[in-house]
């Protein structure tokens, strides 16, 4: 009877054993499953989040440079002073120096949102430089065709830009003085 009862207990715990193995093999398809279901979910999620800081981040690149930024945000090191202004102003010189101006006039009062065209932004800029009207008219142009026709500028056009660029920024810093 001993030996018997042992082949018994020894063939019900192969049986068990044999059943969870057989379960955990079921749970592991199913959760495999849903898994492979729940991916384009994961992905979407993601990218969600992904845009999400970046807008975060071009909310802080439109700041004024003269504001702090927030504790908890990555620019508020001033170690990392290189890598905020190199957020602020974009790589291409024509692209730059147009952001540049865009905070060089909010700098001087105007009230600039971000959905303003170039030639709509050159146009509110008018009143602090009157004088410089076809100056203002090439910078919004050559910006323009860059930024939205793919155009990319010459060494003669950048140069000519540049010089138009410091032409309206030079033109207010007189009358500035002149006036105080």
């Amino acid at each position: 009877m001993g030996l018997s009862y042992l082949f018994a207990l020894l063939l019900a715990f192969i049986v068990a054993t044999g059943l969870f193995l057989l379960a955990c093999r079921g749970l592991i398809r199913l959760l495999k499953n849903w898994w492979n279901n729940l991916g384009p979910f994961f992905r979407s999620f993601y990218n969600f989040l992904r845009n999400l800081f970046h807008l975060f981040r071009q909310a802080v690149v439109a700041r004024l440079p003269g504001v702090r930024s927030r504790r908890w945000t990555r620019f508020s090191s001033p170690r990392r002073k290189t890598a905020r202004i190199r957020l602020l102003f974009p790589p291409s010189l024509v692209r730059r120096l147009f952001a540049r101006l865009v905070l060089w006039g909010r700098a001087q009062g105007l009230l600039l949102p971000p959905t303003l065209s170039p030639a709509e932004f050159i146009h509110r800029l008018l009143p602090l430089v009157p004088d410089r009207k076809e100056d203002l008219a090439y910078l919004a142009e050559v910006y323009r065709e860059e930024r939205y026709g793919g155009v990319i500028p010459d060494r003669k056009v950048r140069t000519l830009y540049r010089q138009a660029w410091q032409r309206v920024v030079r033109e207010r810093k007189k009358e500035k003085t002149v006036e105080s």
